[in-house]
């Protein structure tokens, strides 16, 4: 039987410090570390509209705090809450029955870009929440 997410798992984000992300931009260690300082207990929520910057607190699903490891992979001990969300579905199909490994973490946030010689940096950022969706490679929608 595959593994699913489950309090006091380790989750990690979609993306490294320091590396490029999906959508060319480096979020640099230091700020990612203060950004987690700066934040304790961030909402882990099911799907999102990615030009909305609301929680929508039916769709939160538990807490996590950040770190930043050895390998500059963003990683974090997920905590769960009671939540009407573990009833949502992506495809008729609910968060528990979808494999943990196949399962995408990723952040939402507000801050500062710059650009220097065509490379984008994160120069101040704000964590809002931890988004998880289902694998990428298939379709999905939130139901």
């Amino acid at each position: 039987m595959n593994e699913t997410l489950e309090n006091n798992k380790t989750i990690k984000l979609n993306f490294k410090a320091d590396e490029p992300t999906e959508n060319k931009r480096i979020y640099p260690k230091d700020i990612l570390l203060q950004a987690f300082a700066d934040a304790k207990n961030i909402p882990v929520e099911i799907g999102h509209d990615s030009d909305d910057c609301s929680i929508n607190i039916l769709k939160i699903i538990g807490h996590t705090n950040f770190d930043v490891d050895k390998n500059n992979n963003i990683i974090g001990e997920f905590k769960k809450i009671n939540s009407p969300a573990w009833k949502d579905k992506f495809n008729d199909i609910t968060l528990k029955d979808i494999p943990f490994e196949k399962l995408v973490f990723t952040s939402r946030g507000i801050g500062n870009l710059q650009v220097i010689d065509g490379i984008t940096y994160v120069k101040e950022f704000k964590i809002i929440s931890v988004v998880v969706l289902p694998p990428k490679e298939q379709e999905w929608s939130l139901k």
